[in-house]
């Protein structure tokens, strides 16, 4: 068992980047952020601080270090690899504001989004190509509602950016705001089994945890802990397709306005319901997971027993 404790450290916006590539573990959720409220405060919280000449805090960022190097290519430079253990959303959104914002200072494309052949945030599997051809200057069409999200975070920035830089000195003044005025705490967690742990007790400010999220956390834990993690690749791929298909589900039910779909019965939180009820009794004879169905079983239930 390792002794090591994580160590938090105070870091402006360019030494939280600074020589780092940062990856979202596959036992994390999508890209889930929407315009109101998570991105409207934001920005709102942006302007709000240079307004009245304060600093801006930009939450806690748990990490973990993977012990892998990535070179550019070219220069040489090496990038440490670490996997985001809580505050991926809120690092994804800071990811696509500099995206925009490197639109009208290109300086900025090097230093935080990609370094020659470095892409400096890589996202799980449902957001990763997407993102990448956000970043190349493509115009990607999404497929999915997290990509949709995705997109419509970065069209948001743009358009609100528009609005606010009237001059070139504008730009200027918010790029050095973010430099010296903003920073986040930051905390490193020393294995992976201490890393999903974390995972399984912090939430992200403004979307919290579903029972679906804590659920594949849980999964990853116990795999870690007990089973020499041998059963990761089956948890991620089983996982995984459960929520790339929910969302597609939920992609459907929104273009056809399904109001069913649509609304607080389909959420992520139901799907250990519709699991529980569908699936009861085969469930129940082959792994004896419980000893009786019972028909009003919620899912807070569902997740609680099993």
């Amino acid at each position: 068992m390792s002794s090591a404790k994580p160590v938090g450290q105070t870091r402006d916006i360019q030494e939280l980047f600074a020589g780092k590539v940062f990856e979202v573990p596959d036992y994390q959720r999508a890209f889930s952020w929407e315009q109101d409220p998570q991105l409207e405060d934001f920005w709102n919280d942006i302007k709000e601080a240079m307004q009245t000449r304060t600093e801006h805090y930009w939450g806690t960022v748990t990490l973990r270090s993977t012990g892998k190097c990535i070179e550019c290519e070219k220069a040489g430079t090496p990038f440490k690899v670490f996997e985001i253990v809580d505050g991926q959303q809120r690092i994804t959104t800071i990811y696509l504001f500099l995206l925009a914002l490197s639109r009208k200072k290109p300086v900025i494309m090097n230093a935080f989004i990609r370094s020659e052949d470095i892409y400096r945030l890589k996202l799980g599997g449902l957001n990763d190509v997407f993102l990448k051809a956000l970043v190349d200057g493509k115009d990607p069409q999404p497929d999915i509602k997290t990509n949709r999200l995705l997109k419509k975070a970065f069209g948001f920035f743009i358009d609100q950016l528009e609005a606010y830089i009237k001059q070139p000195s504008d730009v200027i003044a918010l790029y050095q705001y973010l430099q010296l005025s903003t920073f986040s705490l930051e905390f490193t967690v020393p294995d992976e089994t201490l890393a999903v742990k974390a995972f399984q007790s912090l939430n992200d400010r403004g979307k919290p945890l579903t029972l679906l999220d804590k659920t594949k956390s849980f999964f990853m834990f116990h795999s870690l802990r007990y089973l020499s993690n041998s059963l990761a690749p089956l948890i991620n791929s089983v996982l995984g397709s459960i929520f790339m298909n929910y969302d597609i589900i939920r992609g459907i039910g929104e273009k056809e306005e399904i109001d069913y779909i649509n609304s607080r019965a389909f959420s992520e939180d139901e799907v250990l319901r519709f699991f529980y009820h569908y699936f009861a009794s085969y469930a129940i004879s082959k792994y004896n997971l419980i000893s009786y169905y019972d028909v009003d079983e919620t899912a807070d239930d569902v997740f609680k027993r099993f």
